[in-house]
């Protein structure tokens, strides 16, 4: 008995001596050994200096989206076409007389204001808030998920491994606009480096740009987080994160074919 305390006041030791530093690089390097010194953290919000990471992140890698006129110039290009798919459809549905003239008028003024106004620059703001939004979604979905597996875990400990976590997705999205600009066109590390219009639908661009490299390794580090603190099985946690995160990404295949679905 007296051993096992010795232990477990050594592993508590052992926690808080580690830093922050080496718990950031731990989740490059190796996430099962840090999440391992993570297992007593207690309430520490360990969250907050990374989230300020990923806003420095952010920030630079839209202002290197922004700042480059091909990338730009292929995203403006986008929002054209999908905003002119918006106004045929609506001019079709006009002569067909599904719509009176006065409301198809005023939805293709509305549209030609914003294909005047493209630009294809992304807005520093949306990023972060984007980020927010998903920061609590996989909180809820795995809270919930830990509550029904029976685990022991915290919402704040969940939020400190989302976040500590997301640190691989945004230096993913860092390396993934370096490529862009290297090669001359929006892509990432994945599937997308092959497959573009007109290989494939821009549907199928959508849904693979939303799984690359990053996106995989950081739901194996999330599982192996949320497995090792929650006292919980990693293949689990990962089917269910993957599951989640093929939905999300067939979401934003889904709006791309909106134009069609709603007007067409």
């Amino acid at each position: 008995m007296e051993t096992k305390d010795n232990q477990n006041l050594q592993h508590n030791q052992q926690t808080s001596d580690i830093s922050l530093l080496d718990i950031i690089t731990g989740i490059f390097i190796s996430p099962k050994q840090t999440f391992d010194s993570l297992k007593n953290i207690g309430k520490k919000h360990l969250w907050v200096v990374p989230f300020i990471i990923i806003i420095i992140l952010g920030i630079l890698t839209t202002f290197l989206f922004n700042n480059d006129n091909e990338l730009t110039s292929e995203s403006k290009t986008l929002q054209k076409e999908y905003l002119q798919k918006m106004i045929d459809n609506i001019e079709k549905k006009e002569k067909s007389n599904e719509i009176p003239s006065e409301q198809a008028a005023k939805i293709k003024e509305d549209l030609q204001k914003n294909i005047d106004n493209a630009t294809g620059e992304t807005g520093y703001i949306g990023i972060h808030i984007g980020n927010i939004i998903y920061i609590l979604f996989l909180s809820l979905v795995i809270l919930i998920s830990t509550k029904i597996l029976k685990g022991q875990i915290t919402y704040l400990n969940i939020i400190n491994i989302i976040v500590l976590s997301m640190l691989i997705l945004c230096v993913g999205d860092l390396i993934n606009i370096i490529a862009s600009i290297l090669l001359g066109y929006n892509t990432n590390i994945g599937l997308n480096i092959f497959l573009k219009p007109p290989i494939v639908p821009f549907y199928a661009t959508v849904f693979f740009g939303a799984i690359d490299l990053f996106d995989v390794w950081f739901l194996v580090v999330l599982s192996i987080g949320i497995s090792k603190i929650a006292n919980l099985k990693f293949t689990t946690l990962f089917v269910i994160l993957i599951v989640v995160r093929v939905i999300i990404a067939l979401a934003l295949s889904f709006t791309t074919l909106l134009p069609d679905i709603i007007f067409g």
